[in-house]
This record gives structure tokens, sequence and C-alpha cells, in this order.
């Protein structure tokens, strides 16, 4: 009789407990992930763990107060979508709320900023602003304060003020790469380096469009750098502006003060 009543009890212990394990809304401050109920992502704690929970990188989240990752070095914060293959495809709301010092030091990993892989035609970032983030992506590519690389999405009312990013190729002080995508009324302050295809605001337009925005970092690098865009390939820029510093290395070839390298289109 005594087995039967343990038994009972440890069959509605499990059940009160796969909803813990399994639902999202507990990891963050509120909400049910709905473009009416989004994600409450409210401090350090919330934003870092988004990026272990992959099945909700469908969902919409909205940033409800200014948080600050600087508990987070090396390695230790979890990209949000972190390749291709897992990107993230949902909708990042920041509220006009700040995320200041996020920093990503690694040697080698690609698709670095705090999404590493962005993709589909309901994905966007919007109203995110990033103060003093630095990224180190060693000999790593595709890599931006905001964006690794976005494909097929929406940036928008944006920005990443002071800091520094750095990188190989595909580096940008917003986003390393855009493909087919749109990034607006947007900017970027930081300073930028890597080796190929690096911007002050992203590092390569790749049959995409940049309105509306501008970068005033420093930028340097060897082939396809330019102040805003490093490499435009086939992509649209209309009433954007740099005005920072572009500098290429020695025997460097396309370098310019707003794209590096044009390239179709």
């Amino acid at each position: 009789m005594n087995n039967r009543i343990n038994l009972k009890k440890c069959i509605v212990m499990m059940v009160f407990l796969v909803p813990v394990l399994t639902g999202g809304a507990w990891a963050y401050s509120g909400g049910s992930g709905t473009l009416e109920d989004p994600y409450q992502i409210g401090d350090a704690n919330d934003m870092n763990k988004i990026g272990t929970h992959p099945n909700d990188w469908d969902k919409h989240f909205l940033l409800v107060n200014d948080i600050n990752l600087a508990q987070f070095t090396g390695t230790e914060f979890n990209i949000i979508g972190p390749n291709y293959i897992v990107p993230f495809t949902g909708v990042f709301d920041g509220n006009g709320h700040t995320i200041s010092n996020f920093t990503y030091t690694s040697s080698a990993i690609n698709y670095i900023g705090l999404f590493g892989y962005v993709e589909g035609p309901n994905a966007e970032i919007r109203g995110v602003g990033l103060v003093d983030p630095n990224i180190d992506a060693g000999t790593g590519d595709h890599v931006g304060s905001l964006v690794g690389s976005l494909k097929n999405g929406t940036i928008t009312n944006c920005n990443s003020i002071d800091g520094s990013v750095s990188g190989d190729g595909y580096v940008g002080g917003l986003v390393g790469e855009i493909s087919y995508s749109t990034v607006s009324n947007s900017y970027a302050t930081c300073n930028v380096s890597g080796y190929s295809d690096v911007g002050g605001l992203e590092g390569q337009n790749h049959y995409s469009t940049v309105s509306n925005s501008y970068a005033t970092g420093t930028v340097s690098g060897y082939s396809g750098v330019g102040g805003l865009v490093g490499r435009n390939g086939g992509g649209t820029v209309s009433s954007s502006y740099a005005t920072g510093s572009v500098i290429g290395d020695v025997g460097s070839d396309w370098v310019g003060g707003l794209v590096g390298m044009h390239v179709g289109g």
C-alpha cells in the first residue's frame, strides 16, 4: 500500500516538473514568446539564457531594462544563434534600452556578435543600443558587435557606441555581413579592424540595402576596407555616410572613405 502511495507521489511530482524543464518562460522575466506577449528580458542572466534555449530562437523578445553584460568575459556569453545551422529566426525588440559591456574574446570562432547568425523573412533586430562592446574574434570571420551574419532579415534603429570589433574577414562595427537583407536608421561609432571586408557599420553588403545609417569609428584592414561598408556586392547604400579614419595596411588595396570595394550592381 505504501509503495502505491509513493508511486503516485512520484508521478504527480513528474507531471509538475515537466513544464518547468521544457517551458521557456521560466528562464526569463516574463512573457510567453508570442507577438502579443513577448519574452521579457530584464537582466544580464535573462540575456545570456536566450543562447541556451534554441527552441526559443523563433520567438519574440522584448528588452525591458538597460542591462550590463560585464560579468561575462572570454567566451562565457552564450551567443544567440551561433551559426547558419541553428540561426536566430525570431524578433528581438530592444525597446530603446541599452546593452553595455558586451565582451567576447576568442581565437578563431566564426559568427560572433550578440547574435551570431540571424536568418529568415520574419527575423528582425530593432531598437537595440550597444554601449562599449569589445569583440575580438582572432582569426574568426563574420564578426559584428550586434550580429555576425544577417540573411533575409532586418536590422532597424540599432546602434553600437564606442568599444571595438576585430576579426579576420567580414568584420563590421554593427554587423559582419548582410545578405539579401535591410539595415536602416542605424549607426556605429566603435573602432573596427580586420583583414578583408572590413567596414565601420558592416563588413560586406551582399545584395542588400543600407539606408539612413552612418559610422564614425576608425576602420583598418588590408582589402575591402571602408568607412561604412567594406565590400558592397550588388547592394544599395543610400542616405548614409561615414566620417571616421580609414587605414589600409601596407600593400593594401580597395580602401575607401565610404565603401572599400564595389562589385556588381
